[in-house]
């Protein structure tokens, strides 16, 4: 028995041994391929600018191995535009192929894997996200782009990051990184999973996922849930252009959760929860108002060309002490006719809000005395209609 287990032993050991061998004199003969035709690797920046829609240039390749499975390393890829500017670049592109897949002379990849990939975008005045060189056209379109993803089993991005150019905050690129996320393909149902990096102006890390069911190719067939979770929050860098001269907003312990549901590939429910230490509005080192112990629970809904929200819950303490809890609700809609927001309240202490009221940008001089309002607010109504260009007044 001992010597038939022995003889198990030594054939397996053989076996890993060959088939280890048998990979590196793989990987060894495509590179000297590869070497020995020049043309190998035009051909394949061919393919890939036939799909990207853009000309891609390829520094060099690899052959590498995840357990029985080959990997085809592109690195040092770069997207040009018409200029031969670079658009984006990647450090590694990594490409995993099944055997089973191979040995039917499938070569369409089952993973995907880019690391170090750089992109740009632009914000115009209107808040219009364009990601820069690829605006107006490319390869296919997005269904295209959603149709080649659907046949993947994995597409993961690693180390990759966004500039994105916003000349209403600063001449500055704000940079959002993408540290490892991932999307996997299972059957009908897509998984994502992202470990994110904002903008150091917004906050210091930030964490996705989702889960949903349909056709990646077709959004308006999808369903599932999603969360974002907000850690470290510092501010709104858009915020600035609203407040007074020289105002900024300080945070301290802030974060920020947020959850959903997406019918028909559209969001069906928006679940909110922030909380923060502290909250100061500053001019210099000035305070011009504080609160601390904010915590916050809200809800909003779609309706048809109408938006439908709900604070479950507003704690705070301010200069008369803790808040009880306080609700609220919000019904914003586009009308033929124009726009109609009706909103609720109760249980609002005007001591603590009056003062941000009065913060804002390009205010009359009279609007500097509603920092001095006091007192509690119960059971507030507000309804405003603003008529659309040519409409008749109501």
């Amino acid at each position: 028995m001992e010597r038939k287990r022995r003889r198990w032993w030594t054939w397996g050991l053989t076996v890993a041994t060959v088939l280890v061998v048998l990979a590196a004199t793989v990987s060894m003969t495509f590179q000297l391929v590869v070497d020995a035709m020049p043309g190998y690797r035009e051909r394949l920046q061919d393919r890939l600018t036939q799909a990207v829609g853009h000309p891609v240039r390829i520094g060099s390749m690899a052959l590498t191995w995840h357990r029985l499975r080959p990997n085809l390393d592109l690195l040092d890829v770069a997207v040009l535009d018409e200029q031969g500017k670079p658009l984006a670049r990647l450090s590694r592109l990594r490409l995993g192929f099944g055997l089973s897949r191979l040995l039917t002379a499938d070569w369409m990849p089952r993973s995907v894997e880019a690391v170090g990939l750089q992109l740009q975008a632009d914000v115009d005045a209107l808040g219009h996200w364009t990601l820069r060189g690829f605006g107006g056209g490319g390869g296919g379109g997005d269904g295209a782009a959603l149709q080649h993803v659907s046949g993947l089993d994995r597409l993961r991005l690693r180390n990759c990051e966004l500039l994105v150019h916003d000349p209403q905050l600063s001449r500055e690129p704000l940079r959002v990184g993408v540290a490892d996320a991932s999307v996997s393909h299972a059957g009908a149902r897509y998984t994502l999973a992202a470990k994110l990096q904002p903008p150091a102006e917004l906050a210091v890390a930030a964490a996705a996922n989702a889960s949903f069911t349909g056709d990646a190719a077709h959004p308006d067939g999808w369903q599932g849930q999603w969360s974002l979770q907000v850690d470290g929050v510092h501010g709104w860098p858009w915020l600035a252009g609203t407040l007074g001269p020289g105002v900024r907003l300080a945070l301290d312990g802030a974060r920020l959760n947020l959850s959903g549901r997406v019918e028909g590939g559209r969001i069906a429910e928006v679940d909110a929860q922030a909380a923060a230490a502290a909250v100061a509005a500053l001019r210099g080192n000035e305070v011009l108002t504080r609160v601390t112990r904010v915590r916050l629970e809200a809800a909003a809904w779609p309706e048809q060309n109408a938006w439908r929200s709900e604070v479950r819950r507003l704690e705070m303490t301010g200069a008369r002490g803790a808040w009880a809890p306080a609700r609220g609700n919000l019904h914003y809609a586009v009308t033929s006719t124009g726009i109609v927001l009706d909103a609720g309240a109760d249980g609002l202490r005007l001591d603590d809000l009056a003062p941000w009221a009065a913060l804002w940008k390009d205010l009359p001089a009279s609007a500097g005395r509603l920092a001095d309002l006091r007192g509690d607010v119960h059971e507030l109504l507000v309804q405003y209609e603003l008529a659309a260009y040519g409409a008749a007044p109501r």
